[in-house]
Order: structure tokens, then sequence, then C-alpha cells
């Protein structure tokens, strides 16, 4: 049992922690999305029992709400492999750790956590300045910080550097601030 041993083992000690990884990321991504189409199958109930009901004038279309348990079952178990990918990819210094971070931010925002949800954004702007997930996320947020009456946060957060995907939207919610904050001049020049 030399060296060469030993650095076998390693080896196969880092492939197995790397292909945990792998897994655990084909996972997450495939919860994800099936919360995504379980919330989109919830939506179409919801719209369905809504204008059934609004035909009817015995029912009070106040009272109907989507449920959106299917769905929030799917986006916790994501959130909780997102956030597991992303401490064993830290860990192992491995690349998707931004990613990671990328998908647990999204679960937060279906689930309704704004508070969560910011602060994973702010650590991987703040962590991946360089990601390619840094664009999105800092949308992301502005559009968080908006939802929060932040406006002037939320504008400075859409004045960063973009990518050219984003950059329309970023200009539309740049628009929306400057009315929010009154200043319908400069909301005038961006619409």
């Amino acid at each position: 049992m030399g060296a060469n041993a030993l650095s076998r083992w390693g080896q196969l000690w880092l492939g197995a922690d790397l292909g945990l990884v792998g897994a655990i990321h084909r996972s997450k991504t495939a919860i994800f999305e099936s919360g995504l189409g379980e919330r989109q199958k919830e939506m179409i109930e919801y719209k369905n029992r809504f204008a059934e009901c609004n035909q009817t004038s015995k029912c009070n279309v106040d009272e109907i709400s989507a449920d959106h348990s299917t769905s929030r079952s799917y986006f916790e178990t994501a959130g909780r492999n997102f956030q597991l990918a992303a401490s064993t990819a830290a860990g192992l210094g491995r690349h998707r750790e931004d990613e990671s971070l990328f998908g647990l931010a999204h679960s937060l925002e279906y689930l309704n956590r704004p508070n969560d949800y910011v602060n994973v954004l702010t650590t991987l702007i703040s962590t991946f300045p360089n990601s390619e997930y840094t664009p999105p996320a800092r949308y992301m947020m502005g559009r968080q910080l908006y939802t929060q009456s932040n406006f002037q946060e939320a504008l400075a957060v859409f004045q960063q550097p973009s990518n050219a995907y984003l950059y329309p939207k970023v200009v539309y919610n740049m628009a929306w601030c400057h009315q929010q904050m009154g200043d319908l001049a400069a909301a005038k020049k961006l619409f």
C-alpha cells in the first residue's frame, strides 16, 4: 500500500463524491421542473374552478383559491436538494455551487419565502460575481426589491450591468421604478 494505492483510493473517493454531486444536480433539476409542471396544472384547475363558479349565482369567486400543495412539496424537496448540492459542491470546490444557489433561489421564490430568497441571491451575487447566473440573479433581486416597494434599491440593482437577453426587461423595470418614485420624465425616456 504505497502512495499509488492511497492516491487510487483518494481518486475513488473523489470520484464517488463528484458522482454524488452530479446525481444531486440531475435530481434537483428534475424535481424543480416537476414542480413547475404541477404548478401549471394547479393554476389550470384554479382557472377552471373560477370560471365555473363565475357562471353560478350562488358561488362567491372570492372564496376560490389555488391549491399549491402538490407543487409546494416539489419545490420544498428541490430546495433541499439545491441546498445540499450547493454545500457539497462548495466542499469539493466544484463549479456547480452557483447553479445550485440559483436553483435554490427559484425554489424559495415559488415557496414565497422572500427573505430567504433575497439572502440566497445576495450570496450568489457576492460569491460569484462573474458567474453566468449573476445577471439573472441581479434581475431577480431587483424584481423582489420592487415588489417590496424598495424602488430606489431596485433601481440601483437594475442599473448594474446585465446581459443582452435581460436588457429589455431591465430597462422596462427601471422605467417602472422611476414612475413609482415620481420621476415621470426619466420613466418616459425608458418606456
